[in-house]
């Protein structure tokens, strides 16, 4: 097995950063979505291993692009050999990271030809996570006059 390096430097291998954002431009506050994206990728890191996707679409409004579905098939068809996906938005897997993404997302790379598929969870209730969101309710509890 390659060591974490190893695959971190494998241009066969590729992050998926997916956020989850509100579709509409009038009624959202992301009104210029390809800054919006860019400020995202500037907060993440992004390099050209990483990718930034867009999650929560339905209906007829057209969302933040590019869509995870359609980068996950792509990336599948372009023979990538692993993708490992990160969902930064979400403090606690649900629905939507876990079935969507982590089933979904996955059937998806594999059927048009994509190799191994890595989620990795979030937070959840990780002693560290716990720890961190304890202190931030404290600091931010009003004292009591």
């Amino acid at each position: 097995m390659p060591s974490p390096a190893a695959r971190i430097t494998d241009t066969t291998a590729k992050l998926l950063v997916v956020i989850s954002k509100s579709p509409s431009r009038r009624t959202s506050p992301v009104r210029r979505p390809r800054e919006e994206r860019s400020r995202i990728e500037a907060s993440h890191g992004v390099d050209e291993r990483t990718l930034v996707t867009f999650q929560s679409r339905f209906g007829a409004q057209e969302w933040l692009q590019p869509y995870t579905d359609e980068t996950l098939a792509r990336l599948g068809r372009e023979g990538v050999k692993r993708v490992d996906v990160i969902c930064p938005g979400f403090t606690a897997d649900c629905l939507e990271t876990l079935e969507e993404i982590s089933m979904e997302g996955r059937h998806e790379f594999k059927a048009a030809g994509g190799g191994d598929f890595h989620y990795i969870p979030t937070t959840n209730d990780t002693p560290a996570w716990m720890t961190a969101l304890t202190q931030i309710v404290g600091e931010n509890l009003e004292t009591p006059a």
